[in-house]
Parts: structure tokens; C-alpha cells; sequence
């Protein structure tokens, strides 16, 4: 207890360090030789009346908190006042009448209804058991402490108490107090036990106050009973002491409420129990028989103990079963989720059809049925859809291809356990699984049926879509011994045939379109070579000023001069390169060269800019700008030099990468091209988000220009954007004198297209810059 009020004054309470020195003081007088017992007494007494006063003061502060406290400090207040009491008349009646003063006595009263409203207030502290169960152990751990404690005491205090020679209500007095006192001491125990919680936790520190108190009355009684006792002993201090530390807990921060720890074994109580018998055994009691008092307690002990043992037994049971129902229950959650997870597993999110790897795993079933029946897939390429991407966006594309979902599903024929009979594989594409099959012209009018149904319009935000879709088909005898994923290959075959037809169409594989493959094959075998030989070359097309009538750019072109196939055209190589990814490669030779040709025109034209195409899967290289700039350094050209033409197409696929890199060029000092404005989704808002210098208007808008005599709308306000946002135009596609004379009109800075000049190769393009003013 000395080192909690050393604590206390450490904390910087000014109560704190009042009350440790007051104690410490009272401590020391009361300790010092040649004081008079009537000035001991009086000192003593003093403190029985200040230090409760002085606690339930600081007690009655702390029940107006209005908190769930409060009912505890009210009882500690009425306890406190009720001490301070007893005390004041156990003075009054020492001064007033002669000789010693009566017992018992009116501050008998007061003292013995101390420890009962203490016992109250700890039993009222916000942390006791309010449900049944624990509540009833709680009850079970009180009586058992109680009677085990009661026992110890017979052996002790009470049986000095018995001993002595009072009568009458002096004797229930005497026995009163060591009984109240190991009442106290029995819940003090339990409560701690509980409670579990730091020294400084008001709770706690309210019991430790209440068993410094009960020590003190059980060591005043033996004491006494003995003739040992007289007042101002330095035992009062632990009164004293008791009292101010109520008055510091209540001055403490009400704890957080804490969560309900989990059910516990409390040990505790039993201690007590054990001492007890331990006490009998050594005392032979047991041996010798007990008398009925004791025969009582330790009935009483028993009978606690057994029914707290079976109280926890009934819980541990129930707390199993509880466990054993919690487990089942997330046993049963785990499966579920489980079979969620293989839906969404095996689920197009978006159309809510099957999925490729549902779709792979149905389709190898599918191939091993013994049923010697025809089995076939339809694999469906949507024919136009990239335009509703890039003209409405891709909502109106997810729109539609949840529409294309529904068509199908209602097309195609089912039955109860075929459940992945129509796929969703990606993008625009999906596939459908024909069964049981009698023939494979069966599966050619499935194709038919699906295509019809897909020619009908689809109606999305109030827009009518007409698309139509290409569709390959491949049919096989079950069981077969070809891989599942080679029907699907013949399909993606044929499938890409009826598109080169035109579209709209379905076409059967046959053995004649591997040959198509091939061809494709052939071409990228070729186009490698040609990337490692260094065969393409570059050619120039002319930009022009518009106003000083000369060349100020150069937009670079990828020419392949193959020796077998002759020119082949970008048409044909450009998406072969961008499928395969030699794109970084073709673009990386391309910018080698326009850099090296740069060194020798800049000569001739300081301010000349090249435009170089990129695409996006080179954008989307983390590598991109340090190859760029490394290569614009090593040839000694300024960032400024190199115009990096790009298509709003390419934002359509992480965007936020492409935007980094664009920004990156920016800030290096390369100049942003938007090339084809006009032609994809959304154009406003790519020239606010991004660094953009020059917009290059798509040629389709000066097909109008000569044509009726409705002026083209549309190229006038690009024109007017373009001025307000401070950009240059390139008009692209210029080809009749009466575009050229438009575009002049207008005010159109740049412009290029066959009527000015056509792309050249390097060693005609000098001639070309030296051309000025050009016609």
C-alpha cells in the first residue's frame, strides 16, 4: 500500500502528494518516543475523523459524473461519511463521560455499517457480472471465500473473541466485527479476482483500500483480545492510509469500458479454501470432531465449491456445444463461399455467361463422351464493335454486349445440366458448345440461327446498334482423340476467314484455311528477319506551313521492300507487328533512323520536327521514355526535334500508365501529337487531361469539304478548339485543290496529304526541304 501512495504522489496529483505526505507524517509522530497516550489518542482519533471525511468528499465529487461510477462512489460516500461518524461520536463520548468510554456504543453502530456498504459499492462497480451465469459464480466464489475465511477466523479472532468474557449484545459486537471484516476480506478477494486489472485502475484500488482496512481491524482484534492493543499505535495509520486512497481512486479517470474477456477458470477463491483445510489439519480439529459452528462452515465450504464445480462443468459443456454450433456454421459459410468462388471462377462478370476456363473444362468433357455423336463449337466475333467502343464509350459497349449475352442464351438450345453452353472468352468474342450432335451440318445451322438473330438491331441508351457478327465452326465425332483446345483453334480459324470474306457470314473449317495460317505464320517468320536484317526503311510524307509555304515536318512511315513479296503493304505487317510485339522493335528501328537522318536536315532547316508513330503497347513499356531520350541524346538532337504521334485508341487500355508516359515526353521537351482527332471516344477530354501540342485532324472530316454545299461543321469547330486551346493543327488527307483552298480560309496552319506531297524516301526528302517556297 506504501508503494501505491508512492506511485500516486508520482503522478502529479496535488491530492496525491497531500495525502502520502500527510500519511508519512502521521506515520512518523505516531512512531517517535516520549509522546504522551492521551496526545497519541488524540492525534489518532483526529485522523478517524479527517481521513474518511476527506475521502467521502472526493467520493461525492465523483458520483456527479453522471457515469456508470456513480452508484459506486455514492456508497463509498455514505460509507465514508458513516466511518467519520463513529469516529466523531466515539470522541464525543470520551470527552463527556467519565471513565472509559460504554460498550458497545452508538459508534460501534457506525463502524460495523461500514464494511457492508463498502461490500455494496465493490459489488456495484461497472465491471461485476450482470448475466446470470457468471453473476450465480460470482455468488458461488463469495460464499466459499467467505466460509473458507470464516474458518480461518473460528481459529483465530473469533475464537479470541469467544474467549472473552462478554455477554449480551456486547458479545454479537465483538463477534460482528472479525465476521464483517472476513466478509469484506471474501469479496475483496473475489473482486480482484476478477477485475484482473492494472494497480491504478480505480476498482482495484478501492478493494486493496478496503483489505488494508479489514487487515487492520483483524490484527486490532488479536491485539486486543490479548491486552496488547492500545490507541495511537502506529496501526492506525493503516486506517488512515485506507481512507485517502479511496479518495485518490475517485479522483481517477473512469477506465474505457472493455470488451467481455472470455470465459475464465477463476482459481482464486479456492485458495482460501485450501488454507482452510490446511488450518483444520494442523489444528486437529479434524481429528478431535468439530464443533457445530465449524461443522456449519465447512458444510457451507463444500457445498460452494461442489455447486461452483458443476456450475463450470455446465458451462464448459455449453460452451462446447456453442463451439461445436460455431463450427458447423462456418463450416457450412465455407462451402458456400466456396461454391461462390467457383461461380465467380468460372463466370464472365460482366455478361453472366461462362468463362474461357469454364468453357475449356466443359469442352474436354464434352470430347470424351462415348456416345459416337458429333460434338461442335461456334465461335462468334462481333462485327463493328469497336466502333460503339470508340464512338459511345465503353458503357454503351458493355451494354451491348450484355444484350449479345441474352440473344444468345435465348438462340442457342439447352438443357438442365449443360451449364456452360455458351461462353463469354473476352472482349467481343464468344464461343458456343453444340452436344449430342447427329451431324456436322447440324452444328452449320446453330451458326445460322446464332447469325440470324444477331443481324436484328440492338437498342441501347436509346441508340439502335447494327452489328452482325462473324462466326467460325468446327465439329468433331466423340469421343475423339484430338485435343479439346484444337477445335477451338479450327473455329478461331475459320472464324477469322468469314471476317476476311467480309464479315456477317459463318464459314466451317476445312483444311484449305490451315494454309491461311500458315500464310500468317510465314509473314511474322518474315517480319523477324526483316527486323534483324534492318529491311525496313522509312519513308517521309511532308508537313507544310500553310502561310511561309514550306516544309516545317516530316511524318515517318515503316516500309518493308520484302524480296519475294515485293512492297508489302503497313496494312498487312503493322498488326502482325502489334499482335506478335515486334511493334517495340519496328518503332525502336524507326526512331534510330529518323534520328540519324535528322543530323544532316536540321542543317538545311533548323526548326524541322519528325512525327513518329507510336503505338500503345510501346507507350505502356516502362522503358519507353529512357530508350527515346537516349537516342535523341546520342545523335546530339533536342527533344523538341521529335513530334511522338499518338491515337486516342490507345487510352482505351490502362490509361493511367499511358498518361505517365505522355507527361514524362512532355517534360523532356518531346512534342505530343494527337493523330486521327476526331475518330475515337471522348477527344474533348483527352486534350484537357493530356499534354498535347498539336492536333492532327483525321482526313474524313475534309472528305466533306467540295461536296454539296453544306459546310463541314465539324472540322470548322475542331478548328475553333483547337485555336482555344492554343493547339497547332495538321489537317491530314489533303487531296483536292478545293480542301487546300478551304483549309487557307480558315486559317488551318499545317497541313499534309498527296496533293502536297507524298511519303519519299530519305535521299529525295533534302531536295524536297530545299524546295522553298514550295507550290
Amino acid at each position: 500500500m506504501r508503494h501505491a501512495l508512492a506511485r500516486a504522489a508520482r503522478s502529479g496529483s496535488p491530492y496525491a502528494r497531500a495525502a502520502t505526505l500527510g500519511t508519512a507524517l502521521l506515520l512518523l509522530w505516531l512512531c517517535l518516543p516520549g509522546r504522551s497516550p492521551g496526545m497519541r489518542q488524540a492525534v489518532s482519533s483526529a485522523s478517524f475523523v479527517a481521513a474518511p471525511a476527506i475521502g467521502a468528499w472526493r467520493c461525492r465529487a465523483a458520483s456527479r459524473r453522471a457515469d456508470a461510477w456513480s452508484r459506486t462512489w455514492l456508497l463509498l460516500t455514505v460509507a465514508l461519511t458513516v466511518w467519520a461518524f463513529g469516529s466523531a461520536l466515539w470522541i464525543v463520548e470520551g470527552l463527556a463521560l467519565p471513565g472509559p468510554a460504554p460498550f458497545p456504543s452508538p459508534a460501534d453502530a457506525a463502524w460495523l455499517l461500514f464494511p457492508v456498504l463498502a461490500i455494496l459499492a465493490l459489488l456495484a462497480l461497472p465491471s461485476m457480472p450482470r448475466r446470470r451465469t457468471p453473476a450465480a459464480r460470482l455468488l458461488l466464489d463469495g460464499i466459499s471465500a467467505t466460509a473458507a475465511m470464516l474458518v480461518l477466523a473460528r481459529l483465530g479472532p473469533l475464537d479470541e473473541a469467544a474467549g472473552r468474557d462478554l455477554h449480551g449484545l456486547g458479545r454479537w459486537v465483538v463477534t460482528a466485527y472479525p465476521v464483517l471484516d472476513v466478509l469484506a476480506g471474501s469479496v475483496v478477494l473475489v473482486v480482484l479476482d476478477r477485475l484482473r486489472a492494472r494497480l491504478d485502475d480505480p476498482g482495484t484500488l478501492v478493494a486493496l483500500a478496503l483489505a488494508l482496512i479489514c487487515g487492520s481491524d483483524l490484527t486490532y482484534a488479536l491485539l486486543s483480545a490479548h491486552g496488547h492493543w492500545q490507541a495511537g499505535m502506529p496501526l492506525d495509520v493503516g486506517w488512515t492510509a485506507a481512507f485517502l486512497l479511496i479518495g485518490y481512486a475517485a479522483g481517477r479517470p473512469a477506465p474505457a469500458p472493455r470488451a467481455a474477456p472470455p470465459t475464465q477458470h477463476h482459481q482464486l477463491p479456492v485458495v482460501p479454501a485450501a488454507l482452510a483445510v490446511g488450518a483444520l489439519l494442523v489444528t486437529g480439529r479434524l481429528s478431535h470432531g468439530l464443533e457445530p459452528l465449524l461443522l456449519v462452515l465447512v458444510g457451507v465450504l463444500a457445498a460452494a465449491l461442489a455447486t461452483r464445480e458443476y456450475l463450470l462443468t455446465a458451462e464448459n459443456r455449453a460452451l462446447h456445444e456453442s463451439l461445436e454450433l460455431r463450427v458447423a456454421v462456418r463450416t457450412a459459410e465455407l462451402h458456400e463461399a466456396r461454391e461462390v468462388y467457383r461461380r465467380r471462377a468460372y463466370t464472365d462478370p460482366l455478361t453472366g455467361l461462362a468463362n474461357r476456363d469454364a468453357f475449356n473444362e466443359t469442352l474436354a468433357a464434352a470430347c470424351t463422351t462415348p456416345d459416337q455423336r458429333y460434338v461442335g463449337v461456334v465461335l462468334l466475333d462481333l462485327d463493328g464493335f469497336k466502333q460503339v467502343n470508340d464512338g459511345f464509350g465503353h458503357e454503351s459497349g458493355d451494354e451491348v454486349l450484355i444484350a449479345v449475352a441474352d440473344r444468345l442464351r435465348a438462340c442457342l438450345r439447352r438443357t438442365d445440366t449443360e451449364q456452360y453452353d455458351v461462353t463469354r472468352l473476352g472482349g467481343d468474342e464468344f464461343a458456343c458448345l453444340l452436344r449430342g450432335l447427329d451431324g456436322p451440318e447440324d452444328a452449320d445451322r446453330v451458326a445460322e440461327r446464332l447469325l440470324h438473330a444477331m443481324r436484328a438491331s440492338i437498342i441501347v441508351g436509346g441508340r439502335e446498334f447494327f452489328l452482325g457478327a462473324s462466326a467460325g465452326v468446327s465439329v468433331a465425332r466423340t469421343p475423339t482423340d484430338r485435343p479439346p483446345g484444337e477445335l477451338l483453334r479450327e473455329a478461331d480459324t475459320a472464324m477469322y476467314v468469314a471476317k476476311d470474306e467480309g464479315g456477317n457470314r459463318f464459314r466451317t473449317f476445312d483444311r484449305r484455311m490451315h494454309s491461311r495460317v500458315v500464310e500468317r505464320v510465314a509473314l511474322e517468320a518474315d517480319l523477324h528477319r526483316a527486323l534483324a536484317d534492318g529491311d525496313i526503311t522509312v519513308h517521309y510524307q511532308p508537313i507544310f506551313d500553310l502561310t511561309a509555304r514550306r516544309v516545317v515536318g516530316l511524318e515517318a512511315l515503316a516500309r518493308w521492300a520484302h524480296a519475294e513479296r515485293g512492297w508489302v503493304s503497313p496494312v498487312d505487317f503493322i498488326p502482325v507487328a502489334e499482335r506478335t510485339g515486334l511493334i517495340l522493335e519496328l518503332e525502336r528501328q524507326v526512331l534510330e533512323q529518323v534520328c540519324d537522318q535528322m543530323v544532316s536536315w536540321r542543317r538545311l532547316v533548323p526548326d524541322l520536327k519528325a512525327g513518329v508513330n507510336f503505338s500503345a503497347r510501346h507507350l505502356r513499356d516502362p522503358g519507353v521514355v529512357g530508350s527515346v531520350l537516349e537516342c535523341l541524346s546520342r545523335h546530339e538532337l533536342p527533344a523538341g526535334m521529335l513530334v511522338a504521334e499518338v491515337t486516342e485508341s490507345l487510352f482505351f487500355a490502362d490509361e493511367d500508365v499511358v498518361s505517365t508516359v505522355l507527361h514524362a515526353l512532355h517534360d523532356a521537351g518531346v512534342v505530343l501529337a494527337l493523330d486521327d482527332f476526331g475518330t475515337g471516344y471522348s477527344s474533348l477530354s483527352r486534350l484537357s487531361q493530356h499534354p498535347f501540342q498539336v492536333l492532327k485532324v483525321d482526313r474524313s472530316f475534309l472528305a466533306e469539304v467540295g461536296v454539296g454545299s453544306t459546310p463541314p461543321t465539324i472540322l470548322l469547330a475542331t478548328l475553333a478548339i483547337a485555336r482555344g486551346l492554343g493547339l497547332d493543327v495538321v489537317a491530314e488527307g489533303v487531296e483536292t485543290e478545293a480542301q487546300l483552298e478551304f483549309l487557307q480560309q480558315q486559317g488551318c496552319p499545317f497541313a499534309q496529304g498527296f496533293l502536297l506531297g507524298r511519303p519519299v524516301p530519305a535521299d529525295q526528302v533534302e531536295a524536297l526541304l530545299l524546295l522553298t517556297p514550295v507550290p
